[in-house]
């Protein structure tokens, strides 16, 4: 087990290298630069989350992995970082050659051992909910940032495909089907959605589960999104920071209300791309 935790972290530690060295690399491109020094401080807190990972299975008392190390996979991964870091070391490398190693590297990272090492963990530590949530959050946020891309869509997808480590709740809310089945179809990929047809049926869904992600009409049968909201919020104080409302007629009192309350919100019509980049930016905070 030891070997494989020290392994995982080494995987980490390059990672967290090789985004703070491309942060560097493109300097001159102020947001990619932001975006990549974020992922560096991800990977190093990654990084953090393994030592306790296997400091954890430690101390319960786990018989250890049955699937050990692959010499090959190993190589794969490893030869990834060192290829990638060797192009921008000799001045070789264009933002969009970058875009498709990070694919490529997360990929690689995210092969069937580190799926096996995360389905141990969750079977056999009860604490690992925040770092398995990280480790998919990570993921989440570079599809995302590569979905801009059109030429990486087929590439991308492989990424996409892989199995989740973890699976958020989210929940939609709007009585107008066709949208809520819109909004499952596009979620799908970033956790579990239910669907609720009025602020009622919110409410019961709300009280019976945690949702990290609630999308809500403000317009609606039985109760309204805004009565939704402050219903919610009487139970859950810091339900806030988990609502986006997405509603059409956007009045004086409807704009009032989400400026008083600091809520996250998007017109209706919104572009795919628009309702994905929103979510996400929800999902992904801690």
């Amino acid at each position: 087990m030891e070997k494989t935790i020290q392994w995982l972290r080494k995987i980490e530690s390059l990672a967290g290298l090789f985004y703070l060295k491309a942060s560097e690399y493109f300097a001159h491109d102020e947001a990619f630069s932001r975006f990549l020094k974020n992922l560096s401080d991800e990977e190093n807190e990654h990084f953090n989350l393994i030592e306790k990972i296997g400091t954890d299975l430690q101390r319960s008392g786990s018989a250890g992995f049955t699937i050990t190390l692959d010499s090959q996979m190993v190589y794969e991964v490893e030869h990834a970082f060192a290829e990638v870091l060797k192009d921008m070391a000799d001045g070789d490398l264009t933002k969009e050659m970058l875009i498709r190693k990070i694919i490529d590297i997360e990929f690689s990272e995210w092969n069937d051992f580190f799926l096996y090492v995360m389905a141990f963990c969750k079977k056999n530590d009860s604490t690992i909910q925040l770092p398995l949530e990280k480790f998919q959050n990570h993921k989440q946020t570079i599809e995302v940032y590569c979905d801009q891309y059109p030429g990486m869509k087929e590439k991308l997808l492989h990424l996409k495909n892989r199995p989740s480590v973890w699976t958020e709740k989210i929940l939609v809310v709007d009585d107008e089907e066709v949208v809520s089945d819109l909004l499952q179809m596009v979620l799908q990929g970033m956790g579990h959605v239910d669907v609720a047809l009025n602020g009622e049926e919110g409410m019961n869904k709300v009280k019976a589960k945690y949702y990290k992600l609630i999308i809500s009409d403000m317009d609606m049968p039985l109760m309204d999104g805004m009565t939704f909201f402050r219903t919610a919020k009487r139970l859950f104080p810091n339900i806030d920071k988990r609502f986006l409302f997405f509603t059409g007629n956007l009045t004086n009192d409807k704009m009032d209300f989400i400026k008083e309350n600091h809520l996250a919100y998007m017109e209706k019509p919104a572009s795919l791309n628009e309702i994905k980049k929103n979510a996400a930016e929800i999902l992904t905070r801690v």
